[in-house]
Order: C-alpha cells, then sequence, then structure tokens
C-alpha cells in the first residue's frame, strides 16, 4: 500500500450532472485498478457534517488532485489554489453538458492557458484517468519557482473586490496609512493583474487580505479572490477574507471569512486581524535607522501599479498629463518605462472625484485574440474582421458606460437619494445581465463566437445581441439627455501585453485602430448633440514602437500624429531628476524641500558635493523614470545583501551589470515583435569577439547574419531599431554614424564594411566606455564595510 498514490477529487455539490459521473467514475476507478486511490470531499463527512480542516488535509496527502470547473465553484477553486501552492499534480475537468461551461473558463483570466480535459460522463473520465495519471502535471510551476527565493519586502497583499465601493476604498485608504507595507490588485485603476503578478506578490507578502463583494460566490472577483487566497494558505501565507453581512461563507474557507456590517467596520476588522497575525517588516520608529533607510530605498518597482499609492504623491506633471484630453482623440506614446502607466494611475487617481466625469477604463487582455485559432479560422476576410473588431468594440464600451452610471447611481445611496424610474431601470438592466456587461473584449469576442454556427459574417455579427445593445443604446440615450456639463473619458491601456513575435501583429494592430475609431463615433451613436452640453475625450497610452507600427498600418497616418503626445524625459531631464528625488524624500519621510546631501553622503562612500549619485546615475541609464528607479533599486539591493550600510564600488558594479540585462531585454520586447531575428544579431555581436577596444568590425557581423540567413535589407533594419534606442553605436574612423540613411549614403564608399565598427551601449554610455563617476573603484573598497 506505500506505493499506493492518493487522488483527491474537488467539485461542486450543487450539480448532479457533475457530481454522479464523478462520484461514479470514482468508484469504477477504485474497483479495477490498484495503484491509485480516489477520494472525493464526500468521503469525509464525519457524523453528518463536513470539516473543511479535513479537506485541507486530504489535499496535503494527496499525489494528484483533480477538480471539476464548469461552474467555477469558489471551494473548488479555493482547494485548487491550495494544491498550486503545495505543487501538487493537477488535472482539470469540464463537463460539456454544463451550459456555458467552455466560454466562463476561457473567460477566467488568471487561468489562462491552463488546459482541461473535458467530459460528459464518467466513461470519458476513465477514459481520461487511465491516460494522463502517469504524467506529471503541475500547473504553473514555472511562476512558483521564479520567485521561490523572493524577499518578503511587504506586510499585506490585498486581493480587493473590484468593485470601488465605499467598503474597498475605506479598507484600502485605512492600510495605505497605516504602518503596514501594502501591495494591492486594486481593479479601479488596474483592470487585471497577471497570474504571474499574483504569484509574486504573494511570495513577498506576509499576510493575504482577500475582500468579497455582495455580489457573492458567482462574481469573477470572487472566484478568482478564492483562488488566490486558497494559493497563499498553500504557500504558508496567512490569510483572511472579508465580506458584507450576511455573507454566505463558502465551506471550505467560512472559518477564515470575516464579516462586517458598514464599510468603517471593514477596515477596522481588517487592521485587527493584521495586529494580531502580522509582524511589520517595516515599523515606524525603527532603531536602527540607517539599515531600514537603505531597505526602503532598495524598494524599486519595475511597474507602476506596484507603488501606486506613492506614486501620486511623487508624480511630477508633464506636458503629456497638462494635455491629456485637449483633444477628442489623444495618443500618449513613450518607450517601456518611461511612465505612461503612472500618468494613467495619475489621471484615474485625479478623475474619480469630479462630479462631471463618466470614466470607462478599458485594459483588454490583447494577447488571448491572437491565441484562439478557431475564431481566427472562421474570420475569412480582413473585412469580415474589421467589423467584429468594430462591433465588439461597440459592446464592451457601451456595456462599461452603463457600468460606469450605474456605479454613480448607487454611490448616491449614502446621501438618501432616490432613484427616479429611468434610473432604476439602468441599475435593473446591468443586475440582469451583469455577466455580459462585465467582460473584457476577449470574453466578449469568445461568447460571441460561441453562439455563432459556422462562418462569422458582418451579418451574423450584427444579429448577436441586438436587443440586448438596442435597450442600453435607448437607457443610455435616455440618461444623457437629462444631463448637462457631463464628459465621457475612454482611458485605454495594456494594449502592449501580447505584442511579440507569437502574435498577429496585423489582427492586434487593427484592433487597436478599431478601438480608436469607435470612441471618437459614440457620441454619434448615442446620436447626442453637443449642445445638450455631453462631451467625449479618448486617451490611449501605446508603446512607441506599436504607435509606429499602427501609423504604418493606418489608412489615416497623419490623423493618429496629429493626435500623439510624447512622453521624452531625455528633453526635461530637470523634470526626471525632480520625479526621482521627490520619490526617495517620500520613501526616507523627509520634509519636502530637504537638502538630500545628507542622504547621499549617509549612504554612499566617497560622495563628491559636485556630483551626486543621482547625476551619476541619471547619466549611465536611459532617461525614464523605471531606469533610474531600477539603477538605484540595484545599489541598494547590492549593499543590502552583502551586509553594508553604504553603497561602494563594488555595488556600482552589480548595479551596472544587472541594469544591462534589463535594458537589453526592455528593448528586445519593443524589436522582437516586429524582428524576431534581432536577438539573433545581438548574439552575433557579441559572440564574433571585439578588440580590445570593444569595437566589432561592421563586415565581420555583415558575414555572420548571411551565414544565419539574415540579409543586408534585414540587417539594416534591425541595425536601425537598435540606433533608435541608443542600443548599438556605429563608428567609421572614429566619426559615429547617427541613423541608417546615413550609414547607406556611406556603405558605397571602397572599405567602409572594413573600416566601420559596432559597439553595444548602456543608456548614455558605451558598454566599452569607462562608469562615469568618482565612487572608488571596487578593488579600493574596504570589505568591511
Amino acid at each position: 500500500m506505500g506505493d499506493v498514490k492518493k487522488i483527491f477529487f474537488a467539485y461542486p455539490a450543487a450539480e448532479p450532472q457533475i457530481k454522479d459521473a464523478i462520484t461514479k467514475a470514482v468508484r469504477d476507478f477504485n474497483h479495477h485498478q490498484h495503484n491509485f486511490k480516489g477520494i472525493t470531499w464526500e468521503d469525509l463527512h464525519i457524523n453528518g457534517r463536513l470539516i473543511n480542516a479535513a479537506i485541507l488535509k486530504e489535499i496535503q496527502e494527496a499525489d494528484i488532485f483533480i477538480c471539476d470547473l464548469s461552474r467555477l465553484n469558489v471551494n473548488v477553486l479555493f482547494e485548487l489554489g491550495y494544491a498550486i501552492g503545495l505543487r501538487k499534480s493537477i488535472l482539470i475537468f469540464l463537463n460539456e453538458n454544463v451550459p456555458q461551461g467552455k466560454v466562463n473558463y476561457a473567460s477566467f483570466r488568471v487561468l489562462k492557458g491552463v488546459g482541461y480535459s473535458p467530459y460528459k460522463n464518467a466513461r470519458d473520465i476513465l477514459s481520461t484517468l487511465n491516460t494522463q495519471l502517469k504524467a506529471e502535471h503541475h500547473v504553473f510551476l514555472e511562476e512558483l519557482d521564479a520567485n521561490q527565493s523572493a524577499l518578503q519586502r511587504s506586510d499585506v497583499l490585498l486581493i480587493t473586490n473590484g468593485q470601488n465601493d465605499q467598503a474597498s476604498v475605506e479598507l484600502y485608504e485605512h492600510l495605505s496609512k497605516s504602518d503596514f507595507k501594502i501591495i494591492s490588485d486594486d481593479s479601479y485603476e488596474v483592470e487585471y493583474q497577471t497570474f504571474r503578478w499574483y504569484v509574486g506578490s504573494i511570495f513577498e507578502a506576509q499576510a493575504v487580505i482577500v475582500h468579497h463583494s455582495h455580489h457573492g460566490n458567482e462574481s469573477t472577483r470572487n472566484q478568482m479572490g478564492a483562488l488566490f487566497g486558497g494559493m497563499a494558505l498553500g504557500l504558508g501565507r496567512r490569510v483572511v477574507f472579508l465580506a458584507p453581512a450576511p455573507y454566505n461563507a463558502p465551506i471550505d474557507y467560512g472559518d477564515l471569512l470575516i464579516e462586517y456590517d458598514s464599510a468603517t467596520l471593514c477596515a477596522i476588522k481588517a487592521d485587527d486581524w493584521l495586529s494580531d497575525h502580522v509582524k511589520h517588516i517595516l515599523r515606524k520608529g525603527a532603531e536602527n535607522r540607517t539599515e531600514l533607510n537603505l531597505i526602503r530605498l532598495g524598494l524599486g518597482c519595475e511597474v507602476a501599479e506596484e507603488e501606486r499609492s506613492e506614486l501620486v504623491k511623487y508624480f511630477v506633471t508633464i506636458d503629456a498629463y497638462s494635455k491629456a484630453f485637449d483633444r477628442r482623440l489623444s495618443l500618449v506614446v513613450g518607450r517601456k518605462g518611461s511612465g505612461k502607466s503612472a500618468l494613467f494611475i495619475k489621471l484615474l487617481h485625479d478623475l474619480a472625484d469630479d462630479p462631471q466625469s463618466l470614466t470607462v477604463v478599458l485594459k483588454p487582455d490583447s494577447d488571448e485574440l491572437v491565441q484562439n485559432a478557431e475564431l481566427a479560422g472562421r474570420l475569412k476576410s480582413d473585412a469580415t474582421r474589421r467589423d467584429f473588431f468594430s462591433i465588439v468594440w461597440r459592446f464592451v464600451i457601451l456595456s462599461k458606460l452603463l457600468l460606469a452610471i450605474e456605479k454613480k447611481l448607487e454611490s448616491r445611496v449614502r446621501s438618501g437619494a432616490q432613484f427616479d424610474a429611468m434610473e432604476t431601470e439602468i441599475i435593473d438592466f446591468c443586475l440582469k445581465h451583469r455577466e455580459l456587461l462585465s467582460l473584457n473584449f476577449f470574453g466578449v469576442m469568445s461568447r460571441f463566437a460561441e453562439e455563432v454556427s459556422g462562418e462569422i459574417t458582418a451579418r451574423t455579427i450584427q444579429a448577436l445581441y441586438k436587443d440586448l445593445l438596442t435597450s442600453a443604446i435607448r437607457l443610455l440615450r435616455n440618461y444623457f439627455e437629462r444631463r448637462s456639463f457631463v464628459t465621457i473619458r475612454l482611458l485605454a491601456d495594456n494594449l502592449d501585453k501580447s505584442w511579440d513575435v507569437r502574435s498577429d501583429l496585423g489582427a492586434q494592430s487593427e484592433m487597436i485602430l478599431k478601438l480608436l475609431e469607435y470612441g471618437e463615433k459614440i457620441i454619434e451613436d448615442l446620436r447626442i448633440v453637443d449642445s445638450k452640453g455631453l462631451k467625449y475625450s479618448c486617451l490611449v497610452l501605446l508603446r512607441k514602437d506599436i504607435f509606429e507600427f499602427l501609423r504604418r498600418s493606418s489608412r489615416e497616418p497623419d490623423k493618429l500624429t496629429a493626435a500623439a503626445q510624447e512622453i521624452d524625459w531625455g528633453r526635461t531631464p530637470h523634470l526626471l531628476q525632480l520625479l526621482v528625488e521627490k520619490r526617495i524624500r517620500i520613501l526616507l519621510a523627509l520634509p519636502e524641500h530637504d537638502d538630500l546631501g545628507e542622504v547621499w553622503r549617509q549612504h554612499f562612500e566617497g560622495f563628491n558635493a559636485e556630483q551626486t549619485p543621482l547625476d551619476i546615475v541619471q547619466s549611465s541609464v536611459v532617461p525614464r523614470p523605471r531606469d533610474v528607479i531600477y539603477f538605484f533599486a540595484r545599489l541598494f539591493e547590492s549593499a543590502a545583501n552583502h551586509g553594508r550600510a553604504r553603497i561602494v564600488g563594488l555595488d556600482w558594479d552589480y548595479a551596472r551589470e544587472s541594469y544591462r540585462t534589463f535594458l537589453e531585454q526592455s528593448i528586445l520586447a519593443e524589436v522582437k515583435a516586429e524582428y524576431p531575428r534581432s536577438e539573433q544579431i545581438l548574439e552575433l555581436v557579441r559572440s564574433l569577439g571585439a578588440n580590445a577596444d570593444g569595437w566589432l568590425a561592421l563586415e565581420h557581423l555583415k558575414s555572420g547574419a548571411k551565414t544565419i540567413g539574415i540579409g543586408q535589407d534585414e540587417l539594416y533594419n534591425i541595425l536601425d531599431q537598435f540606433l533608435r534606442r541608443d542600443f548599438l553605436e556605429i563608428r567609421e574612423n572614429r566619426s559615429r554614424i547617427e541613423d541608417i540613411q546615413q550609414m547607406r549614403s556611406c556603405e558605397s564608399r571602397a572599405r567602409f564594411w572594413r573600416r566601420a565598427q559596432i559597439g553595444l551601449r548602456f543608456g548614455g554610455v558605451a558598454a566599452h566606455g569607462a562608469p562615469r563617476h568618482d565612487f572608488p573603484p571596487a578593488g579600493q573598497i574596504s570589505m568591511e564595510e
């Protein structure tokens, strides 16, 4: 019996067709073989009562965890998360007889890409067990391994309810003002976070608070919270669930759930629980202030959303922000890390209290678009695809506009306001169709495709949900016709999540262009004239390389150019310096205008007042907030890891090498989508070797590229991308070649290819150049610091 592997089966109790098929399959499975033993949660009833601790114990002891997710049951999701945290081998089943089961699973973003086994009866389950149990099925093991050694840098991860209701607002504000260091996935600012983000955040936190909404166990956010709450428990974190009373507590985590009767009590109960269960990592008034400050300065966030509560405080107003809504269509363009997401968060923060604005936030899950091969095969022409994208955006934007109105109406309840008949109709409509109205871009696409058999045409698209759209438009018209001086603001971000070599860039660019196109037609669609006082503006944040691709693909490139505003910190280095200085003052709780000279002297060996560490970092990296913050974070990370209280030469070496890797990955992410072999060119620059000064003869690169099938035109295009980003330098007789056009004009000259040389650059410094700072080199540093 010692070799018998135990299998735990999890499934919802209220679905007879699921329950009957699985229990029959388990009985037959146990009867016919001896290497495995299946056990269901129903086998754990003790004296007529189900003990949830017994379920968790069985999952701990099981070798394999199997679950049915046809209904996305919160108990099953909690158990699945627990099994993932325990690194169990996992199989997921979907019952094909359950209506919308496949669509619901596909729309559950956090399990994107995780396969499942379909079944209709016990025989199908047995067939899968007989073929699949021999292999290991570890879900997201890569994400778990990648974060295994993560430092616990935060007290608590807050998984919000996604409603931005009064309880969630007061909970977040209370925790932000407390001594606790928190991370949050606030969905009002970021529509969704990736599975990888949640895993990393769980590893970095001591405890996890999952805030459930009043929508109950069928809510997607509550289902997601159940999954990650279970995973956090499996990973050994403290976990608590908060929910408004009365709440039908799920069996599996009922003893982890605290109910509250008011928004204030929600915050108070969370604080009480944290005080009892969590020991501060960053406690105010710590005795060793120097060590504490070193840790704080080392908490560099590569993603703006990860420190948005502080970001609003140190945000520096730039031209793109000031002009964000000057036009009906504005495109904020910038390279990775230039601050687009920070600008987005600041805009949301400033618009939150504007009574005359309705803000519609779009963060489409565009990567799933190109992964749906079945759907792509049914869109027979480019014209059909364009029609399809237009209808999807129309549905999504109007749906989110209705939900924004519903949220604004519900906020009046606290002031004792009463709804009129029209407002009541809007609330009832949103309640009745909430599942459809809440779908993101891919969710709507999947639902449309699911309900159309055969080829998708413009006619079949327009027929879908015609009645629903007609009703939605009627309600919107009625609402706006009775109001004056209202502005609809459409904000779109995260359009670059899947802009990579695996994706159909043509499809994704068409998707974005159709968003821009419909965004300008919304007033026309609602048939409302400007004389009513209704205004509209659309702000879309785009990575610069994506914008350039769109401009080449667009039928109206001049229109895109006129709408674009580029974030370029190279033109305003003083503002970049101001931003970083403000961030440092906030991290160290310093007065707004306090001189940072003492900070530099305290934390940097060999400090030179004429050239501060910030001056050195700015001169050594691409002028972007993320790059400066990343470099500083690596400096303090190195010092902390070696037990030093001050930055020395070795730490500069470590930060410089880390930044080189960081910058390379950032640039390749921008270039590889359109030029997949750019990484091969970069490898050639390294592998072919350089001379003692760090330069490689250009003719050697040209020959090397030819051997792997990269011709001169493609090589020129790739080099052009690197030159534009200041990542490579090409020179002839020590004269720098500024762009590919200059290079093409030189190539006809005799011996050009032999005389021209190429070298890597990192930020503003050539890789072969000396570091530009006056701090002691690594060899002169005492290791006794």
